[in-house]
């Protein structure tokens, strides 16, 4: 699996960090819940978990609301956590809502990476809006050609795009957003079934709300392209 993540903010590509795994486990949870099934905490014996641990990804099914699988995705990956040994150092990264798999119960995961297989690296690309609009304006396309000559280099399975609004939680806006950029990297070559898009409102701002400068860096669209 490899991951990028890719904000639409405001510089066009800017590489934050670079990690490799080589291999992972899946530790699956019941409906709603932060601890996982009994039998699954067996799965970590496979791994070296005094040195080999770096990164756990919190995921939830899509039912309930947005903002709280976001929460129960993170209590599920801190709970596995702090169920390791020397546990310092390991990074733990939260997806939330997740529809790769039909069925829902093995989307209520955590995955477990150790240093072979992923790579994460953190981009941010500039592409704007009509204020209130899920309009592309078109000095931006340029920016989205870019992203798809990267995605199409990197031996994807599963693209991911992430809506955020500023100033209120909007969910619908954010949505279409993420479904706007979807268009566009279907119409530069990308299969459409392999694009999904979740849509957050304002419920994760990056910046607090108190000048222009601010609030555009909340409207984003986060991008992670799973290998």
């Amino acid at each position: 699996m490899k991951c990028f993540i890719v904000v639409l903010y405001i510089f066009l590509f800017n590489s934050l960090f670079s990690q490799k795994w080589e291999d992972s486990v899946s530790i699956f949870f019941n409906f709603d819940s932060e601890i996982p099934i009994s039998s699954e905490l067996a799965k970590l014996s496979g791994l070296d978990v005094n040195s080999d641990i770096d990164v756990l990804v919190g995921y939830t099914d899509t039912i309930g609301s947005t903002a709280y699988n976001y929460k129960l995705a993170k209590r599920r990956a801190e709970y596995i956590k702090n169920k390791i040994p020397n546990n310092g150092s390991i990074r733990v990264e939260v997806i939330g809502e997740n529809s790769l798999f039909s069925q829902n119960k093995n989307n209520r995961r955590v995955d477990v990476f150790t240093k072979k297989h992923v790579v994460i690296d953190s981009l941010i690309l500039n592409v704007s809006f009509i204020p209130g609009e899920a309009v592309i304006l078109p000095g931006s396309y340029n920016k989205i050609e870019e992203l798809n000559n990267i995605i199409l280099t990197s031996h994807f399975k599963e693209i991911q795009l992430h809506g955020h609004v500023c100033c209120n939680n909007n969910y619908s806006l954010s949505l279409e957003r993420a479904n706007k950029i979807k268009s566009k990297l279907i119409s530069l070559g990308i299969e459409s079934y392999l694009i999904k898009c979740f849509g957050h409102g304002n419920s994760f701002p990056i910046a607090y709300e108190n000048n222009n400068e601010n609030r555009q860096k909340n409207r984003r669209v986060e991008v992670i392209i799973i290998r």
